[in-house]
């Protein structure tokens, strides 16, 4: 299993991660709450919560906040940790408010 890696993880996006991506809209704050999530992951992916059900799909989420009076809805990455060095990113989608 992936520990911390002193150096940081190398994160990969693939292709379903980056088409779900470009379908949550070109919204910076958005990208800076996504930028708070990347970092995280770089440092220690391990700590957060597998699915349950899967032995190597992990989850990050967000809760949505207000900046300026615009919501911004809280978001879920499924990712997984390749190995000791690689974290790859194969989702993202806003989170329901019913969810939440």
């Amino acid at each position: 299993m992936a520990g911390e890696n002193k150096d940081g993880y190398t994160i990969r996006e693939n292709s379903s991660f980056e088409e779900a991506l470009s379908s949550l809209g070109d919204v910076r704050e958005i990208d800076d709450v996504l930028e708070t999530l990347m970092f995280a992951l770089s440092v220690r992916p391990d700590s957060f919560d597998l699915i349950p059900g899967f032995t190597r799909l992990r989850m990050a989420k967000t809760d949505s906040f207000v900046v300026g009076g615009k919501e911004i809805p809280g978001l879920r990455l499924t990712f997984r940790i390749v190995d000791d060095q690689t974290v790859e990113l194969l989702w993202a989608e806003q989170i329901p408010e019913a969810a939440e």
